[in-house]
């Protein structure tokens, strides 16, 4: 089941239904904090083992969400069937980073969605990946990191050993910054980016053995390598 409090009132009698093979998808994007608080206070006690995927938001409508989250006690390591984690613009960073800790236990944990604006220095940043790259179940991973410096790419300092799908947008990944990258993610499978147009200047690396799909944008046009 999937509940989104932006267009669903919870002023109405809420029927939850018990799903064994399945789980819930909690949106909580625009919800009030009066929703909010009758979410956790009220419904999220009984269902929390069941869901499976999670997509939460600081924007205008919701702010310091995960705060609310926090003071009702549920952290994200108390959602141990979550599968898939949203997470949209949270900040502070330190916050952030909490959360990500916080999402090393959940042993379900395969998808990451993160969108994030990173206008600050490098090493927060090798921070924050860092933290990704410490899930132990992750396989799919989509960033979308907004105010980069540079617009550069900083991979990771740390190796992870179950990342399959990486998706980057809106930053640059250099030739010399790939052979980094696999490293770091030996069991990555399909990448897909964008690549610097210094790549006329710098020749690509030698894919992973693990990689069949490289797929990038290359200013206007479109490159896409096959390893096989």
């Amino acid at each position: 089941m999937c509940f989104s409090w932006s267009q669903l009132s919870l002023r109405c009698t809420l029927l939850f239904s018990h799903f064994e093979d399945y789980g819930y998808h909690l949106d909580f994007r625009r919800v009030s904090k009066r929703d909010m608080a009758i979410m956790c206070g009220q419904h999220l006690p009984s269902i929390i083992d069941l869901v499976i995927s999670l997509r939460l938001s600081n924007d205008g409508e919701t702010p310091n969400i995960c705060e609310h989250l926090a003071a009702y006690g549920f952290a994200l390591d108390r959602f141990i069937r979550l599968q898939s984690l949203s997470l949209l613009h949270i900040l502070p960073r330190m916050q952030l980073n909490t959360m990500l800790t916080q999402a090393y236990d959940p042993a379900h944990l395969v998808y990451l969605n993160l969108t994030e604006d990173c206008n600050e220095n490098k090493q927060n940043l090798i921070c924050l990946l860092n933290n990704i790259w410490c899930l132990p179940k992750l396989k799919h991973c989509d960033l979308d990191l907004i105010h980069v410096p540079d617009r550069s790419f900083i991979g990771p300092t740390i190796i992870s050993l179950s990342i399959e799908y990486l998706c980057i947008k809106n930053i640059e990944i250099y030739p010399r910054d790939l052979s980094n990258l696999f490293e770091r993610t030996p069991r990555l499978q399909h990448l897909d980016g964008t690549l610097s147009s210094d790549m006329y200047f710098e020749p690509l690396p030698n894919g992973s053995s693990s990689i069949t799909t490289l797929s990038f944008f290359v200013r206007y046009s479109r490159l896409l390598l096959e390893w096989t």
